[in-house]
């Protein structure tokens, strides 16, 4: 596969490494992604790097790094982590200096426990009518 750089705004990308700058993109696979000044909406690659940009949702089988960026949700191997925000963050390992993470183990937990409750109850009412 080869190198795909963004300069602008891309749907779907799908290559074997995408470079960012100052840019979007829907959705990105690839092996490796860069991001500088960008963001995405989906990424899926094996490492993922953003520097003061943001991604909706990272799926990284090895490693994502954030400097100065932030991200909704990130599931990955290994995060690191300087000056961002995560929403929900799974990692098995983590690395981190000026994280903030919106949604740590308990607070994933609760939102759990009272969505579940919450569509229990709707559809209980629901069948009751």
């Amino acid at each position: 596969m080869e190198e795909q750089t963004i300069r602008g705004d891309a749907g779907d990308v799908v290559a074997g490494t995408v470079i960012i700058r100052q840019a979007g993109a829907r959705s990105v696979k690839a092996r490796e992604v860069s991001v500088r000044q960008g963001g995405i909406g989906r990424v899926e690659a094996d490492a993922v790097s953003v520097t003061q940009g943001g991604l909706g949702l990272a799926l990284s089988h090895d490693e994502t790094t954030l400097q100065q960026a932030g991200a909704g949700v990130i599931v990955t191997r290994l995060a690191q982590v300087n000056d961002s925000a995560v929403g929900f963050l799974i990692a098995r390992e983590v690395r981190a200096q000026n994280l903030r993470v919106l949604f740590g183990v308990r607070e994933a937990l609760a939102f759990g426990a009272a969505a579940g409750l919450a569509l229990a109850l709707a559809l209980g009412l629901r069948r009751a009518r």
